[in-house]
């Protein structure tokens, strides 16, 4: 029993002193794989200074079984614990439970350091070395603030912040409504020199702001005003495209709204509200026109448009004081009527008066020579209810005479028609005879 306890303790020191001369010990290997402390995890490198411009700040990652940081300033001849450096400042190691660690270093005693070297400690050994390039930067960053594109009235609250400057290391802005720009307000990270922002209340705004560089050097305070103004001018004016007169039995007519901007959305109502029952045409572009049709317009009558716009923002106006007047009138002259003045059955010449009539406002009128409204027919003429010397043609015989009215809507009446005798023959005589009956006669005295 001794013995095969004695041989098996024989055969684990072998083991244990050959991995030991082959480099496998499990210690070692882990501190092989520590991770590398990295600084600018939430800043880009280099990252140095403050207000004085001369500290270096650190943001790095850590292995968990790291108990301290060191850093040197000549490329690794010496090393300082960061635990124990007067030159430290605001140390945070939280490597067990976040593996994570920051700290400051004060260089205002070192002007001639142009590296920093890190490294973590651990009870087994040292991670790998980091070493980062500073340059002490002392100068203040210059920048300035703007709305996006330079504009400074918005349409909406909602807009994106740019910074214009030369300076390339800036990464930090400072917002607030105190002209000290010493409280109030907040760091916020930029992204390419931009920052989304949205303004709680509407009118002019008062932005303070001061910028920070990696090295932590910080602009001055200065002011940026914006105004922001959602409001919406109704449009100024409908007009109609087609047809050409407000008074049509067109179905569908074209209307185009004035005082739109670009990018704005039109709507088109029958009522002076613009309540939503009255909507008539959504979604139409400016700078296009409206088309609306006999399913939108309904019955005939008169209706009066208004219009009102969306910006893009989604801002709406307020219901167009500016409106439009269109009558749709789909109904005929009643009732037309034609006849010879003085109503003779027959007439030597063929020029004739006409009487003329017909219900429900006729415009234009026109006559033919038959009794179809299509021979002879005139031009459109403006309505009368009297027409002298209408040529009937020559020739003797029975002439038709026909008529049509048209209204200011464009509606034509039916075809009515009349006829009369043209005679222009006189009577012939067909013979002369002699009488030989006395002639009575008579002498009177007085």
């Amino acid at each position: 029993m001794f013995e095969a306890i004695r041989q098996l303790y024989f055969k684990c020191s072998l083991v244990l002193l050959l991995l030991v001369a082959a480099g496998c010990s499990p210690v070692v290997s882990q501190v092989k794989q520590l991770l590398t402390p990295a600084d600018g995890i939430a800043v880009p490198a280099p990252n140095i200074a403050g207000q004085v411009s001369t500290e270096f700040y650190v943001d790095g990652k850590c292995h968990s079984k790291t108990i301290d940081i060191q850093y040197s300033l000549d490329s690794g001849t010496n090393w300082q614990s960061a635990k124990e450096s007067i030159v430290v400042k605001n140390l945070v190691l939280e490597c067990e439970t976040k593996k994570e660690f920051s700290f400051a270093l004060d260089l205002s005693g070192y002007p001639q350091v142009s590296k920093v070297g890190l490294r973590s400690v651990m009870p087994s050994g040292y991670s790998n070395v980091l070493e980062k390039t500073i340059a002490i930067d002392m100068t203040a960053p210059t920048a300035v603030l703007q709305a996006e594109g330079a504009v400074t009235n918005l349409p909406n609250p909602t807009t994106v912040l740019e910074l214009i400057t030369a300076d390339s290391d800036i990464f930090q802005i400072y917002l607030t409504d105190q002209n000290t720009c010493l409280s109030g307000g907040q760091w916020r990270s930029l992204e390419k020199n931009k920052l989304p922002w949205t303004f709680v209340t509407e009118g002019t705004q008062s932005v303070y702001y001061k910028v920070q560089d990696f090295a932590r050097n910080q602009s001055p305070c200065q002011l940026l005003t914006l105004t922001v103004d959602s409001s919406v001018t109704a449009p100024t004016a409908l007009a109609l495209v087609f047809p050409l007169q407000s008074v049509s039995n067109e179905l569908t007519l074209t209307v185009r709204v004035e005082g739109v901007a670009s990018g704005d959305t039109v709507f088109v109502y029958s009522a002076g509200d613009c309540n939503p029952a009255s909507l008539m045409v959504s979604g139409l572009a400016a700078g296009s026109t409206a088309t609306l049709n006999a399913t939108i317009l309904g019955s005939d009558g008169v209706y009066s448009l208004h219009a009102k716009r969306r910006n893009s923002f989604g801002n709406e106006s307020a219901c167009s004081s500016a409106s439009l007047a269109y009558s749709l009138d789909r109904i005929a002259p009643t009732g037309p009527a034609v006849l010879v003045a003085d109503t003779p059955a027959v007439v030597n010449t063929q020029y004739v008066n006409l009487v003329l009539a017909a219900g429900d406002g006729p415009e234009l009128m026109r006559l033919f020579n038959d009794a179809t409204c299509s021979v002879g027919g005139s031009a459109w003429a403006p309505y009368a209810s009297q027409y002298p010397a209408w040529n009937m043609g020559a020739g003797d015989g029975v002439k038709n005479i026909s008529v049509q009215f048209k209204d200011v809507a464009g509606n034509i009446s039916a075809c009515t028609s009349t006829t009369v005798t043209l005679d222009t023959t006189p009577p012939s005589l067909t013979g002369l005879s002699s009488s030989t009956t006395a002639v009575p006669s008579h002498t009177w005295t007085w």
